[in-house]
This record gives C-alpha cells, structure tokens and sequence, in this order.
C-alpha cells in the first residue's frame, strides 16, 4: 500500500524533462541560450497556425487569430520573446500555416509545465477554419508526461486489489494451518505417553515366569 500512497509524488518528481547532468557541456549551452538570443533553444515553443481551407494572410479572421496567439503568449510569465512568422522561414509556401516561436524565461522543466498549461488555452483561440497547436520539446515532453501518470495511476489501481486479495488470502492460510499444528503435535505427544505403559505391560506379560529352585532336603 505504501507504493501507491507515494506514487503520485514519485511521479511528479521524476516526470518532466527526464534526466539530466546538469553539469554537462549541453545544458551550459542551453543557459546560455536562454540568456543570449531570447530563450529560443531547444526549451522553447512553437505554436503551429493552421488554415483549413486557405491562407492565412488571405482571411482576416485568420490573421485575428493570429494576433491574438502573439498577443497571448507575450503576456505569459514563461516565456522571455515572441517571433512573428516570416516567409520562407516559418510560413509555409502555400501559406496555410505558420509557426509562432516563444523563447524560454524559465528552465526546461519549468517550460514543460508551462506547456501543460498553455496547450489548452492556447487551443480555444481557434476557430472553425483556423486551428491552433502547441508543439514543441516542452510540449511532447508534457504530452508523455500526462500520459505517463495516467497510465502509472491506472496500474496502481489494477495492482492494489490484487495485492490486498494475495494477502488476505496468505493471512487466512496461515491462521489455519497454525493451529492444526499445534493440534497435531499435541496428539502426537499424547500418544506417545500412553504408549510408554502399554510397552511395559507387554513386557511384564511376555517374560517367562522363574523356575522354583529345587530344595536340597
């Protein structure tokens, strides 16, 4: 019971950007990525603008969504700038979808949180015609780590009934066995100290009685 009781901790601890050396030669060049040019490593996001039908720049209520996505991501806390999509660079060539770039303010674990919260909210400034999605390391990364937790509680769950039964099961066999031991050896011990006066009336009836010694007289 007590591997579910701190499974969620656990879970939370290990969860996110997975393992790292944090003294290795790649995560010094991610600070000072961060630091340098506007967080735009590999921590940062991207939110994918997508047109169903046209392009973007062709529809007005596409570029108002697009705004908007800028708009919203600048005023988050998590993230330190914000690139506009250009051409031929993050605008596709049928110009149907474009890539909104947010450099990271925070590290990379606290960028994968940042993308569990933003994913969402980030999604209902959609519409119909224009879809929005958060992509990215951070966000794939929150992805697995939603998926793992939910996969790790629903084993959990499946697990601690059985173990409950096993034990209950192993307790009751071995409160039934105990005292037919005990019953056992007890008749056991019983019979062998009836036995002890058997054996010797036995004897006392076997051995041969003694012959008179002849008189001399």
């Amino acid at each position: 019971m007590s591997s579910d009781l701190f499974a969620p901790e656990v879970e939370s601890s290990l969860a996110g950007a997975g393992w790292q050396d944090s003294y290795s030669q790649s995560v010094a060049a991610r600070h000072v990525i961060r630091q340098d040019f506007a967080g735009l490593g590999s921590s940062a996001l991207e939110v994918v603008v997508h047109h169903r039908h046209r392009a973007i720049a062709a529809d007005p209520l596409a570029l108002s969504v697009l705004r908007r996505v800028e708009g919203f991501l600048r005023a988050s806390p998590d993230v330190s700038s914000v690139e506009a999509p250009r051409p031929k660079v993050s605008i596709s060539t049928s110009g149907r979808t474009a890539v909104v770039t947010a450099g990271a303010a925070t590290g990379t674990n606290q960028m994968v949180s940042a993308a569990s919260k933003l994913a969402k909210r980030l999604a209902r400034l959609g519409t119909g015609a224009v879809r929005v999605t958060l992509t990215g390391a951070g966000a794939l990364r929150a992805d697995f780590s939603s998926t793992n937790h939910s996969a790790m509680m629903r084993s959990e769950m499946l697990s601690w009934p059985v173990t409950m039964a096993i034990l209950a099961v192993a307790f009751a066999s071995g409160l039934g066995t105990a005292p037919n031991s005990s019953s056992s050896a007890m008749a056991r011990t019983s019979q062998g100290t009836d036995e002890v006066p058997r054996r010797r009336e036995r004897l006392r009836v076997a051995a041969p009685a003694a012959k008179p010694t002849p008189s001399l007289s």
